[in-house]
């Protein structure tokens, strides 16, 4: 897939930039409160290799155990 749509999904950049995408990372775990304790070793591997925030989105059983992670930036519920 190429274009806009196909760049910006992908996290590619434009010609002659670092392949290596920039900006936050957003993170998805929506399971209960144990599940998103279990994925923190995880969470923080991707905090620690990215150039900006880590943002975890998570299920509303799990806000709690979230709130609680170490390199988590911030926390989105839905």
């Amino acid at each position: 897939m190429t274009g806009r749509i196909g760049t910006a999904i992908s996290g590619c950049s434009s010609p002659g930039r670092s392949d290596r995408p920039r900006g936050g990372v957003l993170a998805v775990r929506q399971d209960s409160l144990g599940d998103v304790l279990l994925a923190g070793p995880a969470l923080r591997a991707l905090a620690a290799g990215a150039d900006g925030p880590l943002t975890l989105l998570c299920g509303p059983r799990g806000e709690a155990a979230a709130r609680l992670l170490p390199g988590v930036d911030e926390v989105l519920v839905w």
